[in-house]
């Protein structure tokens, strides 16, 4: 359930709703006339009657909010109807009451709120209160009803809940942990009591309190939720035992926790919640000091980390318990999975043995796993690749099946990624079209990444990618381009890659295996350090003269440890022969034919990094805040392999943008390049990056970098910010008889 999304801005309170991007459940009845509820009423409805302040509260803070005044009474058959009489504008605006459900004590409130947000109650009456809660995406959060005289919603936005000051001298005082305890006895009517015991029990390893005071804090933190209804009061059960497994703190303890939940999970219609017990008992086995409780909790962790590919603490805590345990194979694909994967570093060192002054990493882990079962170094590369490979196939699945080849008569599509190695918002988008290229064959689905220097420099940027971003008059990463059209709303880091791979998938189910006239015939073979390539479109009779042939050079795997986590990078363009702007027709025809020397394709690289990282090294060629992530230099590493090669050929109509047809081929022969500058070795920062995707970062000359929100994408202007066009430092070779545009 939810409700509209600026009572989190309003109130820092919290957004009551289906988190990443889940659609809302709605209401499964609506309410009767003149905005008044539906309801079924039983014993003691009377007690309900009157009106009511409505009160939300925060868990993590002492601080609540106003929502509405509601007015219970019987209708003409003697049931008890509610209505809103009065609701915050700024946090529950155009509030109204869809149903009431009294039972006893018990009472359940549904709200439809704005125009598209639902708010589900459950409360207990208690008095001259009823107290309640309501699910939200950060959990359970208490709500109650206090009667009242008054027809409005008055006074301020935020107020101060009950017993604010005196929680806070607590949490100031010398011994803490007994003025908590004392705090949360005396004022266990007011939900910050709750916080009181989840601040105690968050502090449990640190003060080292004993299984015996833990289990008392949990049993009083129990009693106390209960007050709140029974979904508060399973829910306090569940956050108790998370909390200590976050600690690794007595584990036993939490698993004891766990019991009376797990005996009556079997029922239970709350999908989220079943989600959380199922997560944090696997976890509290896992690390427990019984082997056999160790060992349920693997299988369980084992069946989750499957469901849950993008998690990567399933990984770690497999992982270890896999090491520790003597089982060196499953602990190596693990170990190897955290070390290729994004962001799977940097987890591990946040969760594996803190107690280690210098800890292990996961590429240690992975080397010294693979010389213990094999005896030798060798073949580590190709082991990642296939565990990369493995784990991608894995973790995205598509919601319609692989579509088959394309047959003749059919136009294959064309994604482009415009991306950045210290771009952290990139990685979903840089994952998800890796699971697109798993999904989708080259004959129907073309993928390629153009790097930009955005946030950093970007050793894997060229020339021909930051013009390639400049002619769709962008200027952010990612960027998403299909068939010539921006896709909306795809961004992330690692755990939104699920994600943004299904709203891509979706895209490109619709546009895959479409009518086109246009088919591609290619060649590209390379000899004696000399590329020949051709390019020859048919069924271009009808082609507007706005058409273009436009042809890409993109190593096929780059092996990379960019600051954002990524370590494999596919299908990088690198050069694009007859330039960016492409070919235009002659007598109607597209065509391309050339010989390129390969030694001049990788010293244009060379020289664009060269004058690259000159720029950047001047002194206000970006904001210090940057500068301090790069303290090796803009380029410290510069990958210049450039094998193996692939030739991308598309045909684009400048005046709408759009891709009419695109095809591939691997380039044969032997790839050779004669040394060039010696280039630097000193790796980079893994540190990540902290704004949201997209972002926006300066480059020479441009202004300060900009961050948008989550999944949005920044338009920019041509010839402004990042989108500014560099010139190229040599000459493109162009067919004879051909001019650029």
């Amino acid at each position: 359930m939810r409700y509209a999304h600026l009572i989190l801005f309003a109130v820092t309170l919290f957004f009551v709703g289906c988190g990443d991007g889940a659609k809302p459940k709605l209401a499964s009845d609506a309410s009767g006339k003149n905005g008044t509820s539906e309801t079924k009423a039983e014993a003691k409805q009377e007690t309900f009657s009157g009106m009511w302040l409505m009160i939300a509260s925060r868990m993590d803070a002492p601080s609540e909010v106003h929502l509405a005044v509601v007015k219970f009474g019987e209708d003409k058959n003697g049931e008890l109807v509610g209505k809103v009489l009065d609701s915050s504008e700024e946090v529950f605006p155009d509030a109204t009451l869809t149903k009431t459900t009294v039972s006893d004590d018990s009472i359940q409130l549904e709200f439809q709120v704005d125009t598209d947000g639902q708010l589900n109650l459950h409360g207990l009456l208690d008095g001259n209160t009823i107290y309640g809660n309501t699910s939200t995406n950060r959990g359970l959060q208490p709500i109650r009803l206090v009667r009242t005289d008054q027809e409005q919603v008055e006074g301020p936005v935020g107020v101060p809940t009950e017993g604010a000051e005196a929680f806070e001298a607590a949490m100031r005082s010398e011994d803490s942990t007994a003025q908590l305890k004392q705090f949360a006895k005396k004022f266990n009517t007011s939900p910050t009591a709750m916080s009181a015991y989840i601040v105690l029990l968050a502090k449990s390893k640190q003060n080292e309190l004993d299984e015996a005071a833990v289990s008392q804090i949990i049993a009083d933190f129990v009693k106390t939720g209960s007050r709140w209804g029974a979904r508060m009061k399973r829910n306090v059960r569940l956050d108790s035992a998370a909390i200590l497994v976050q600690q690794k703190y007595l584990p036993n303890l939490a698993v004891k926790t766990l019991l009376p939940l797990e005996k009556e999970s079997g029922d239970d219609k709350d999908e989220e919640f079943t989600s959380r017990l199922k997560y944090t008992s696997a976890m509290a086995r896992i690390i427990s000091t019984d082997k056999e409780t160790r060992e349920t909790g693997a299988v369980a962790l084992a069946e989750l980390h499957e469901e849950n590919l993008l998690d990567h603490r399933l990984r770690v805590a497999l992982a270890n318990h896999h090491d520790d345990s003597g089982d060196k194979n499953k602990a190596l694909q693990l170990f190897a999975e955290l070390a290729i994967l994004p962001e799977g570093e940097r987890y591990f060192a946040a969760l594996s043995r803190d107690s280690e002054s210098d800890p292990e990493t996961a590429e240690q882990a992975t080397e010294r796993l693979w010389k213990s079962t094999k005896g030798k170094a060798d073949g580590l590369d190709e082991f990642h690749d296939q565990i990369y490979e493995s784990v991608i196939h894995r973790m995205f699945k598509s919601s319609s099946a692989a579509p088959p080849a394309n047959p003749a008569g059919k136009r294959v599509s064309l994604c482009e990624l415009f991306t950045g190695a210290a771009c952290g918002p990139c990685v979903a988008a840089d994952m998800a079209t890796v699971g697109l290229e798993a999904t989708y064959p080259s004959s129907s689905l073309i993928v390629l990444r153009y790097h930009q220097h955005i946030p950093l420099p970007d050793p894997l940027a060229n020339a021909d990618a930051v013009t390639r971003l400049a002619y769709y008059e962008q200027s952010s990463t990612p960027t998403v381009i299909l068939n010539g059209r921006q896709v909306q709303g795809i961004g992330g880091f690692f755990d939104y890659s699920q994600l943004m791979y299904e709203e891509l998938s979706k895209k490109v189910d619709r546009v895959v295996g479409s009518d086109s006239k246009i088919s591609i015939q290619l060649s590209a073979d390379a000899k004696d350090g000399t590329l020949s390539l051709s390019a020859k479109v048919d069924g271009t009779k009808d082609l507007p003269q706005s058409a273009r042939l436009k042809l890409v050079l993109a190593e096929g795997v780059i092996r990379f440890n960019a600051s954002n986590g990524i370590r494999r990078h596919e299908m990088v363009v690198r050069y694009m022969p007859g330039g960016p702007d492409g070919i235009a027709p002659i007598e109607g025809r597209l065509s391309y034919e050339s010989s390129l020397e390969l030694a001049d394709i990788k010293q244009e690289l060379v020289d664009y990094l060269e004058t690259t990282a000159k720029q950047y090294e001047q002194p206000f060629a970006l904001p210090p805040q940057l500068r301090q992530q790069m303290p090796n230099g803009p380029f410290p590493v510069r990958p210049l392999e450039l094998k193996p090669l692939h030739l991308i050929v598309f045909v684009q109509d400048d005046a709408s943008q759009e891709v009419l047809q695109a095809a591939i081929i691997p380039v044969s022969g032997k790839l050779e390049y004669p040394e060039t500058a010696a280039e630097p070795v000193t790796p980079p920062s893994l540190e990540k990056d902290n704004p949201n995707s997209p972002i926006k970062a300066p480059v020479p000359g441009s202004t300060k970098p900009t961050e948008d929100g989550p999944g949005k994408t920044a338009p920019g202007k041509p010839g402004k910010g990042d989108s500014a066009a560099k010139p190229k430092p040599g000459p493109k070779l162009i067919p004879p008889g051909t001019d650029k545009p």
